[in-house]
């Protein structure tokens, strides 16, 4: 069993080797590609009905279009969550547009415009795919701003979408 023996050690040089590499990488991450990581989180979260998560990513000025602040966004959801019992999304990115200073209205914060497409199932969509499942399909359009490094939901819109759309 001398092969045993150094096992543990060799777990530890293998950590001490591969964490600076994996943590000290030169490459950051894009606005984009951050955006994207709200949109996965907000999945999981809505998916898990985590409605604290959700009520994370919103700004402490959100509105919609129905003029709903973040508190009463937050009620809905809740009501949402209470009359399903269970919540599967299927989500597509349109488009992620970063603007620039000139078109931001206040020239020292971050925003951006997505537009996304997202399909409302009560069973899991299979394959990744919309096509035959049952359930409500909704394009968004969300201003967004950037809070010490987060992008947040300031706000939303939406309108119905068909299968086609996706």
């Amino acid at each position: 069993m001398p092969l045993f023996k150094h096992l543990p050690s060799s777990f530890i040089l293998l950590a001490v080797i591969i964490f600076p590499l994996t943590s000290c990488s030169d490459k950051e991450i894009s606005e984009e590609d951050q955006i994207k990581a709200v949109v996965e989180r907000a999945v999981t979260a809505a998916e898990k009905k985590e409605l604290g998560k959700l009520i994370d990513i919103m700004s402490e000025e959100y509105s919609d279009k129905y003029n709903k602040d973040r508190r009463q966004a937050g009620k809905m959801l809740r009501l949402y969550f209470f009359r399903n019992k269970s919540v599967h999304l299927f989500t597509k990115i349109k488009s992620i547009e970063i603007l620039d200073e000139s078109a931001q209205q206040n020239p020292d914060e971050k925003q951006a415009i997505m537009q996304i497409y997202v399909g409302v199932a009560g069973r899991p969509v299979k394959d990744g795919s919309p096509l035959g499942v049952k359930g409500d399909f909704l394009i968004f359009t969300m201003d967004m701003k950037k809070v010490d490094d987060e992008w947040l939901v300031k706000k939303a819109k939406w309108k119905r979408a068909s299968q086609d759309d996706l």
